[in-house]
């Protein structure tokens, strides 16, 4: 038994770490949307820094869809374990 609980704390450990990794990672590039849009205010009339923050904005979109996926993923996964964790103990309140 103490096995299985030595697992499950990792588990919860690595959840932990996931969850906050997310959060770090999305920080730096929430700044960068940022800076992107106070770039969008300059008057570009056309240039061709135009065309790379556009494909700057897109890889920020995709990039911060990944992130969040995967803190959605370490979520529902620690969720999912903890509630199989309390049904084995006989708790079985959810």
């Amino acid at each position: 038994m103490k096995k299985n609980e030595r697992l499950l704390r990792i588990n919860a450990d690595l959840d932990h770490f996931i969850h906050m990794a997310s959060h770090d990672l999305l920080e730096p590039l929430n700044s960068i949307k940022s800076s992107i849009s106070m770039i969008n205010l300059i008057d570009n009339d056309g240039s061709e820094l135009m065309e790379y923050v556009q494909i700057i904005n897109s890889s920020i979109k995709k990039l911060s869809l990944l992130i969040k996926s995967i803190g959605s993923i370490a979520k529902l996964e620690y969720h999912v374990g903890y509630g199989a964790h309390r049904y084995r103990k006989g708790n079985q309140q959810y």
